[in-house]
């Protein structure tokens, strides 16, 4: 009877072990566990978004030359980094994702960089962030950022409500 005592702990232990090894590779959308890239996750305190990291264009200085001859080069010591992602809104009135979502990006020194406002010029397939979305439905596109150079290793995308101020409810992903 004790044996099967202790055998039945140990399944038990080993089993929260998988579950928080599991929840580890996972993450839980914090910035020290970002959720990983090719999975849908939901945006914390968004009402009903979520966001997919379909993959990432770390030089991505080519592929914007190419969208378009109006953009114009990285900066020196500065990178355009490209990020393809999938959003989707199962909230219940339509609205658009520019109306619901904000996104940033974050280095290894803490400098935040506002997609809006650092920006790279027109993207390839850039996300259309205006376009309504019902309920279920998906867009899918890229959005760029002007990025110094000595932040790429480290750099988290950061989603945010964009009703609510900024820095009070973020969801962190890995781009790597």
């Amino acid at each position: 009877m004790r044996r099967i005592g202790l055998l039945l702990a140990m399944a038990a232990a080993t089993s929260l072990l998988d579950v928080h090894c599991a929840v580890a590779r996972g993450g839980d959308g914090t910035r020290l566990r970002p959720f990983v890239m090719h999975v849908a996750s939901p945006i914390h305190a968004a009402d009903g978004w979520s966001v997919r990291v379909n993959s990432v264009t770390f030089n991505a200085k080519a592929a914007l030359a190419a969208a378009s001859p109006l953009n114009k080069p990285p900066r020196a010591g500065h990178q355009y980094v490209l990020v393809e992602m999938t959003v989707t809104f199962v909230g219940n009135r339509p609205t658009r994702t520019i109306d619901g979502l904000v996104f940033y990006a974050i280095g290894r020194s803490n400098k935040v960089y506002d997609f809006q406002l650092d920006r790279c010029g027109l993207a390839p397939r850039q996300l259309n962030d205006f376009k309504p979305l019902a309920h279920g439905r998906s867009a899918a596109g890229a959005l760029c950022v002007d990025v110094r150079k000595s932040d790429l290793a480290g750099l988290i995308l950061i989603v945010e409500p964009a009703q609510l101020l900024p820095g009070r409810a973020q969801t962190y992903f890995r781009l790597r």
